[in-house]
């Protein structure tokens, strides 16, 4: 399991490391827009890094074409309620 000290200059592309090869992350996101939009250029860039990661995308109604057209992510519609 990596911390979030240790991710942090992989993703962000300072680190000569890389993931241990994944294969499927789950992303849960049923709020914040603003958070959810910046979400899209990461996954974009894990998807083209990873050529066999699956990513799926649980997340509200109203979400998902933030995420239609990005190859290997699945999209999960939810009817969540507070």
């Amino acid at each position: 399991m990596y911390n979030d000290d240790e991710l942090n200059p992989v993703l962000r592309g300072q680190s000569n490391q890389s993931l241990p090869n994944p294969k499927h992350i789950l992303v849960l996101r049923f709020s914040a827009m603003g958070d959810l939009a910046m979400s899209v250029p990461v996954i974009r860039a894990l998807v083209s890094q990873y050529p066999d990661l699956r990513i799926t995308v649980v997340t509200r109604g109203f979400f998902p074409p933030f995420f239609r057209g990005i190859k290997n992510v699945a999209i999960f519609e939810i009817d969540y309620h507070h």
